[in-house]
């Protein structure tokens, strides 16, 4: 089951069970894999990152955004979550608002086997009209496999199917299946770099009716139709790469005793949203209404793993920051593994 069902996966646990994490622990799983992406035969070359922190700053003084970068840089397609605002929003969630990673948004595919009828999501976050999603996939009412006693399998029993599997929706979900169909790019066509991926993703897109692209970027990903522009991608990849000004490295002042530290402060979650919160989870045909619980309201996300006390920590101290992940030869163990 799965879009790229060969596909080896590595696992960086970066949260507790109840998804709760800190940038500071994310930024350090980047760096691990800029520095072990081809390490002992493992080659890594498509990241999911299906979570969403809040844009308060534009992203090229955003410390998670440069780190990001640094993982496409290093040849690993980097796939972000565009976020579960909706229409109305202003920013998709970082990192997806950086240019050098690949955003989604989700489609619904209204019940049916084609793609011509999909619209975008009700909850799929819009962009701006400089940066926006790239291209959309569907996220709505998406099953995958359960994880039996998970958090999320306790506190949504509704969303099981069976005892295998379970049913959810968000740009998460649209965010693994465009890594899916990355994963069988670059298995495909071994030369294409993830700007190549990405020019072919969105050539191959089938656009969506009367959707702006603010919101429905390029449209839903239809690899069939992005293989000859995968192959001329792959052959020739200076002329596919992107342009965009790129982060600047940024040193953020720690003091002990917990002061704020400004920067990528915000709310982070990693199911990217409201989907967790209202009626996406709600039973049999995802309509009505359940609880707004604690977990995931927005207070649950924001706190003592956002403010200035847990930016505090090893992550932010100057060893991980001086690291060749940041662009200084320090010793190889500066980082470690999450």
């Amino acid at each position: 089951m799965g879009v790229a069902p060969n596909a080896t996966i590595v696992n960086l646990k970066v949260a507790t069970a109840d998804g709760t994490t800190t940038v500071s622990a994310v930024i350090d799983a980047l760096g691990w894999i800029v520095e072990n992406h081809t390490y002992s035969g493992t080659t890594i070359r498509v990241l999911n990152l299906a979570f969403a922190a809040d844009p308060s700053i534009p992203y090229g003084l955003d410390p998670l955004a440069f780190a990001v970068e640094q993982v496409w840089f290093s040849g690993v397609a980097v796939v972000a979550a565009a976020g579960n605002a909706g229409a109305t929003a202003t920013s998709m969630a970082s990192p997806a608002y950086d240019p050098y990673v690949i955003s989604v948004g989700a489609s619904d595919p209204v019940g049916t086997r084609s793609s011509s009828d999909d619209v975008v999501a009700s909850f799929s976050s819009s962009g701006s009209a400089i940066r926006f999603p790239d291209v959309l996939a569907p996220g709505v009412s998406v099953e995958g496999l359960r994880n039996p006693g998970s958090f999320i399998d306790w506190l949504y029993p509704e969303g099981r199917v069976g005892d295998r599997f379970f049913r959810g929706s968000g740009t998460s979900q649209s965010t693994a299946v465009v890594s899916g169909a990355v994963a069988l790019l670059f298995s495909k066509y071994p030369s294409l770099t993830p700007d190549g991926a990405k020019y072919a993703l969105k050539r191959g897109a089938l656009k969506i009716v009367n959707a702006p692209a603010i919101l429905a970027g390029s449209g839903v990903i239809k690899l069939d139709r992005s293989k000859d522009a995968a192959e001329k991608a792959s052959k020739n990849p200076a002329n596919y790469a992107q342009a965009w000004p790129v982060s600047a490295p940024v040193y953020v002042p720690v003091t002990a005793g917990g002061s704020t530290v400004g920067g990528s402060s915000g709310t982070v979650d990693p199911y990217a949203g409201s989907p967790f919160v209202a009626r996406r989870w709600t039973s049999a045909g995802w309509t009505g209404d359940i609880a707004e619980t604690d977990y995931w309201l927005a207070r649950r996300w924001t706190g003592a793993s956002w403010d200035g006390r847990r930016w505090t920590d090893a992550g932010w101290t100057a060893g991980a920051w001086a690291s060749a992940f940041w662009g200084e030869d320090v010793a190889p163990d500066a980082l470690t593994a999450p």
